[in-house]
């Protein structure tokens, strides 16, 4: 069975370089949490930017 399509379908990619021990951490950090290491950078992210809307 095929999967289903998404209403907002991801269409971008985005490589990035880290250190051995950040990619390490990065995967640990995924796997305890059941999350893919796009989520856990996504979230990251998104903490980041309420973060910073939150110090205006």
């Amino acid at each position: 069975m095929p999967r289903p399509k998404l209403d907002n379908p991801k269409t971008e990619r985005l490589g990035l370089r880290v250190l051995p021990e950040q990619k390490a951490e990065i995967e640990a950090y995924a796997k305890q949490r059941g999350l893919s290491k796009s989520q856990v950078l996504l979230e990251g992210f998104q903490l980041l930017l309420k973060k910073e809307e939150a110090s205006k």
